[in-house]
């Protein structure tokens, strides 16, 4: 494929820095150690063009962001500093610096470079699923693109939902955000049934989980947790699949919201690629049906087919599994870093290909020709390969090997 073309940058709050959402975000550069964050430091995908860096203090701290001015920051608040879009540069640091007598001290630092090889066409993203809070799951997944080059790692990670194990215990989002490890990728997460877990009144909430939308969203992101973000290439819109957790009004607010993104798609041109979490098509028993899998099939299935929607990832049901029907490929991404084998015994007739020894991810790559996708055990092998091209309404085809 070719390299990159569009790019998108961060900027700090008084120099340039740039963000390639199509690049990579590189391992770290050093810092003084977790001490200082009660929730260390993480970037999430807010739009093309920005990055909203979040994190929580363990003490007041007077901080200098980016190179920006020194300000105070107190403990025990969730800060979100928006990072803009700015002049093209071809590496920079996102850095936290601490007033301190003499100087500043640097307790946290981020190198970012481009990656594909200059300016081309070509966008990289990973895909995972189902981390349920392990411990070994970001770790893995740096692990996993550990050494590689530019043009083989990711600019930003699509998590498809169940990032932890009890989303509704706020205990359960300080062991994982407490780690460094989150921060190698600007993130985008799907809302799956785990992260609903454990808050007494969630079924009832009407919204996108509490904690999910404090860690996960932007403060005005939409409250039933659904996303949309139009590259150049291609657009993605993320839905919230837990459709019973949502009041009825919300329900029909993301179908309305899904019809006029898809809408717009046909209208400029780009493919659709839609994800969530629960998985339309799978052999794990205890994972085959669902009223949400009902309520995919009837109401939101059909609506992409309208629009010519051929690719959907989805996660849920532990195991990597592709299956095609009219014309759609779904794609269920399988777990990362989580143990726990499926149970095989749902009769699956669209599956093309299934694998469930290992955790697994996918790699995608996205230019003016095709959407490439490429499913890798933990261990590195390639278990599956896809390609389709990229052209509305063209007839799609997939590749194995």
């Amino acid at each position: 494929m070719k390299g990159f073309r569009e790019r998108f940058w961060i900027i700090g709050a008084k120099r340039v820095a740039g963000f390639c959402a199509l690049g990579l975000l590189a391992a770290a550069c050093g810092h003084s150690g977790n001490e200082h964050f009660r929730v260390h430091p993480y970037l999430l995908l807010a739009s093309t063009t920005e990055a909203a860096l979040k994190f929580e203090l363990r003490e007041d701290l007077e901080l200098s962001i980016d190179g920006g001015p020194v300000e105070s920051y107190a403990a025990g608040r969730l800060y979100e500093v928006i990072l803009g879009p700015g002049e093209a540069a071809r590496a920079f640091t996102v850095r936290m610096e601490r007033a301190a007598p003499g100087g500043r001290e640097t307790i946290f630092e981020r190198a970012v470079g481009p990656g594909g090889g200059g300016t081309g066409e070509e966008m990289v993203f990973a895909v995972i699923s189902d981390t349920h809070g392990a411990r070994r799951s970001f770790p893995g997944l740096r692990d996993f693109f550990a050494g590689k080059p530019p043009e083989e790692s990711p600019g930003w990670l699509l998590h498809l939902g169940d990032i932890v194990k009890q989303g509704g215990r706020e205990e359960s989002w300080i062991r994982l955000l407490g780690r460094e490890s989150l921060s190698e990728w600007p993130l985008v997460v799907a809302v799956g049934n785990h992260d609903y877990r454990g808050a007494e009144k969630a079924r009832r909430s009407g919204t996108a989980p509490r904690y999910f939308k404090r860690y996960l969203r932007r403060q005005n992101d939409p409250e039933g947790g659904w996303l949309t973000y139009d590259f150049p290439r291609f657009k993605l819109v993320v839905l919230n699949s837990n459709f019973f957790r949502l009041d009825r009004r919300r329900r029909e607010l993301q179908l309305e919201w899904l019809e006029e993104e898809l809408s717009q798609a046909r209208l400029s041109g780009l493919p659709v690629i839609a994800a969530w979490h629960h998985a339309v098509y799978s052999s794990n028993r205890w994972k085959a049906s669902s009223d949400e899998i009902d309520y995919l099939k009837g109401r939101v299935i059909p609506l992409l087919k309208d629009y010519d929607v051929s690719l959907i990832l989805a996660g849920h049901s532990h195991v990597y599994e592709r299956s095609y029907r009219d014309g759609i490929h779904y794609v269920n991404i399988g777990h990362w870093g989580y143990r726990g084998l499926p149970v095989l015994r749902a009769s699956n007739p669209y599956r093309r290909r299934i694998y469930s020894f290992f955790s697994t991810l996918a790699v995608f790559r996205v230019d003016g020709e095709s959407i490439g996708m490429e499913v890798f055990n933990r261990r590195g092998r390639l278990i599956d390969r896809l390609e389709i091209p990229s052209g509305v309404g063209q007839r799609y085809h997939s590749r194995v090997e």
